[in-house]
């Protein structure tokens, strides 16, 4: 559409006020009317379309325009793509987690989409934006550009509704989850604090070189640890066996080679996975299926004081998390760095190089990727 000129525009309203002086004075001439007319078309292109676009119209201009743009019906979706340095913080994949568990949920991306879309105002933003420059580049392409956005703002017409019922959209949390990872996860292996038997302490370290290691119930999460590497107490005593055993070896290390017995007494096994397999994550944090690869560390680590052993655990066999392989032994995940008394996380003990982020050391189990 031409835009007239400052000076078209002062001669169109005078002669329309000449005219409709005229009128009301009830002296109008055809001339006058001629006139004018005359001069509007004259500032008027040759080509111009004097049809006004009907909200219908307008409506299957853009669903034509959004097919052109996303061709394919079977995949209409807009994705949106982020700086590829962005994440979530832990504190937000804690969030999320927390949300998937209270769900039930066995999908970790569609909660940290949910998030995105519902919980996180920047991304409200970014959905907008995203929609927008879609909508915008259709006007821009489109002759009738004034007039649809007219019968838009007027509520004629929803090019957002129609672009809801058109384009589904992607806020692409799968990007985000490629670059996060948890600060500090965590697998605690507490002590039963009912039954004093499992105490590692008691049940174990103290009574290592005495008969009655063999004799008292093998209750202790080393016991479990044991046997998930189909070792027992008997294999641990044996000095030829723990030779032979990088696994017995290391175990051995770790309960009498770095602190004292009476500090191991406040000492929990840990496990320090490293992924950012987020649905094994979950798996793991709910007891489902999941494994623990042997090429995650244990030890133990005492959470209270912010010390322990040498977390220098070396497996042999990978290990099956679920409800069945726990045998009831419990355990629970933290997921951030903390430095506070009585919270103390690994890595604010030892360091971040007590973890490796570069490798992956849980992982779904194919039958369980199926459920």
């Amino acid at each position: 559409m031409k835009t007239l000129s400052i000076k078209e525009y002062k001669i169109l309203v005078s002669k329309a006020k000449g005219l409709h002086e005229k009128i009301k004075n009830g002296n109008p001439t055809d001339a006058d009317t001629l006139d004018l007319i005359q001069f509007i078309l004259k500032t008027t292109p040759n080509n111009f379309d004097e049809h006004l676009i009907t909200p219908e119209e307008a409506g299957n201009m853009f669903r034509e325009y959004l097919s052109k743009v996303f061709p394919n019906p079977e995949h209409r979706i807009l994705t949106h793509y982020g700086d590829r340095y962005d994440s979530f913080s832990s504190k937000e994949l804690k969030t999320i987690m927390e949300s998937a568990i209270e769900n039930e949920s066995n999908n970790f991306e569609y909660e940290a989409a949910d998030y995105l879309v519902f919980n996180d105002n920047n991304y409200a933003n970014v959905i907008c934006n995203d929609i927008d420059d879609v909508v915008n580049n259709f006007y821009k392409q489109n002759t009738h550009a004034d007039e649809i956005r007219e019968l838009d703002k007027s509520n004629c017409i929803s090019l957002l509704d129609i672009f809801d019922d058109t384009i589904s959209y992607d806020i692409n949390a799968t990007q985000l989850l490629d670059h996060s990872r948890f600060e500090d996860l965590t697998v605690h292996f507490p002590e039963d604090g009912i039954v004093i038997d499992a105490s590692i302490y008691n049940n174990f370290v103290k009574i290592f070189d005495t008969p009655k290691f063999l004799e008292v119930p093998r209750v202790t999460t080393l016991d479990w640890l044991l046997n998930t590497q189909d070792y027992t107490r008997e294999d641990l005593q044996s000095e030829d066996k723990r030779n032979k055993s990088t696994f017995l070896k290391s175990l051995y290390e770790e309960l009498f080679d770095y602190i004292s017995s009476d500090d191991i007494a406040y000492c929990h096994l840990i496990a320090l996975p490293e992924s950012n397999n987020f649905n094994a994550i979950l798996n793991l944090a709910t007891k489902r299926d999941v494994i623990i690869k042997k090429n995650t560390p244990f030890g133990l680590f005492d959470q209270f004081n912010g010390s322990g052993c040498g977390l220098g655990v070396t497996l042999e066999k990978d290990i099956l998390i679920n409800k069945e392989t726990l045998n009831d032994y419990d355990f629970y995940l933290t997921y951030s760095y903390s430095n506070t008394f009585g919270n103390y996380s690994p890595a604010s003990v030892y360091g971040y190089d007590i973890r490796n982020k570069s490798i992956n050391t849980l992982e779904i189990p194919d039958n369980a990727k199926t459920k």
